[in-house]
């Protein structure tokens, strides 16, 4: 449901569905994580019918809950700004250190998320009037590029809003010359603002 959410922001800028993400990861944080040794189990903790509360190792049909969960809390991280959701992804790898090693095959989204965690993420941060010709041209640009752990963020310019009030940087970002406006930012340090296509695409290449 988180990954869903996170997904639809990316798609439609709405970040009501961010809001969303971040309560539901919350509640799995209240119902479910181990604050013992980390990692998330497959039952709450009241559950009087159960012996034994235990945590999914393994990926099938549908990943488990764990490795879903590595790539949530990174992703998330970028939205909101919580260094603690990136040492709870960092807790899950290494909680399943030893699978990942011996059996890297039984957990594939888990090891995407392992990849995700080694790799410097790309947060590109556009600024600008939803709807606008040159927003639109600078999200076709990006949309038309593969972009590897790039977590794409649109501020329109409200004065409050959810992500404002989650990623400080937002407060300090705003359009050139009246034109929608990129940035591209890693580990925390973000480049020139760009305000056409043609030096966007420069910049992510």
């Amino acid at each position: 449901m988180i990954r869903g959410l996170l997904d639809l922001y990316e798609a439609s800028f709405n970040d009501k569905w961010i809001s969303w993400a971040e309560s539901l990861q919350q509640k799995q944080d209240e119902l479910f994580w181990d604050t013992e040794d980390g990692g998330y189990f497959n039952s709450v903790s009241n559950d009087s019918s159960l012996v034994l509360r235990l945590k999914e190792d393994q990926d099938g049909a549908e990943p488990c809950s764990n490795s879903v969960a590595v790539s949530n809390l990174l992703r998330l991280s970028n939205f909101i700004d919580k260094p603690e959701y990136v040492e709870k992804a960092n807790k899950i790898l290494t909680v399943f250190n030893e699978r990942l090693m011996k059996i890297p095959l039984a957990v594939p989204e888990m090891v995407s998320g392992l990849l995700f965690s080694l790799s410097t993420t790309k947060q590109i941060i556009l600024v600008g009037d939803p709807g606008s010709e040159d927003l639109t041209a600078l999200i076709d640009c990006l949309n038309s590029q593969f972009i590897p752990n790039k977590v794409l963020i649109i501020s329109n310019g409200q004065n409050e809003s959810f992500l404002k009030s989650k990623l400080d940087i937002l407060r300090t970002l705003t359009k050139k010359d009246g034109k929608a406006t990129a940035y591209v930012c890693e580990n925390y340090t973000c480049s020139l603002p760009v305000t056409s296509s043609e030096q966007l695409f420069k910049l992510i290449s």
